[in-house]
């Protein structure tokens, strides 16, 4: 395959316009949005507002990864597992 060299178009790290300009009108779209929310969430039925908090969660709250016991893990490890779901880190002791 033949290799043929660049010889026109931007120069490697310059910013394309467009993008940015799409960047900038979507920005100040969700900006005036955001200023307007408490209002657009009242005009809502229970039902549509609460399924658009649950919506917007992941955006505010990162979800948090399953837990999961290793393959191997001795009776007394999953016993300390066990008590710390049930019981929450203050059942371990002292850090």
């Amino acid at each position: 395959m033949n290799k043929k060299n660049k010889t026109g178009g931007r120069q490697a790290g310059t910013p394309n316009k467009l993008t940015k300009d799409v960047r900038e009108v979507l920005k100040s779209a969700v900006s005036t949005e955001l200023d307007q929310l408490d209002q657009t969430l009242n005009l809502m039925t229970p039902k549509e507002r609460l399924d658009a908090i649950i919506r917007m969660l992941p955006f505010v709250i990162p979800k948090l990864k399953d837990l999961e016991m290793p393959v191997g893990t001795t009776n007394k490890e999953e016993e300390l597992f066990t008590k710390f779901l049930i019981e929450g880190p203050g059942s371990l002791g002292p850090a």
